[in-house]
């Protein structure tokens, strides 16, 4: 009875590092923001869907499942930017994905609303994320430095 459960686990054991080395992952990269479109704007924060270019190399999806980002408009901090939606990257792709984002201006003090006041009266407005994200594919998770920054028009 021994044997058969130390065989088990045996095989279980190497089965489960023969999957794992056969995950061979690629680093991800986020080619650029092409889109920020605002839905709300209130006195509690800003809803929007910030759409991103990646790039997966990867020849399995990833699925995004949480994030741990400040955001930041024209270099002064917004809030915590809040990830609504999970979603799924393409294997082997390079696509535009469209994130759903919350931010409450909880953190942001009056020295927030000059940034504010510029970056809804128009023309272009410097955009940063900085955190981490948190990322899954098959049976592993992964937590992923990210600090991105572009020039975003509105």
């Amino acid at each position: 009875m021994k044997h058969k459960l130390f065989y088990s686990l045996l095989l279980i054991t190497v089965s489960l590092l023969t999957l794992h080395s056969c995950v061979d992952y690629k680093e991800v990269k986020i080619v650029g923001i092409k889109d920020v479109q605002v839905e709300k704007i209130s006195q509690e924060g800003i809803k929007a869907k910030i759409f991103l270019q990646i790039n997966n190399p990867n020849d399995y999806k990833i699925s995004v499942v949480d994030s741990d980002l400040d955001l930041y408009l024209n270099g002064v901090k917004m809030g915590k930017a809040i990830l609504k939606d999970k979603i799924k990257l393409n294997k082997t792709s390079d696509e535009i994905y469209g994130f759903r984002v919350e931010t409450s201006f909880k953190e942001a003090g009056i020295t927030s609303l000059p940034a504010l006041m510029a970056a809804f009266t128009g023309g272009t407005i410097q955009v940063r994320a900085k955190g981490n994200i948190k990322a899954r594919a098959y049976m592993v998770s992964k937590k992923v430095d990210m600090d991105f920054s572009e020039m975003v028009k509105i």
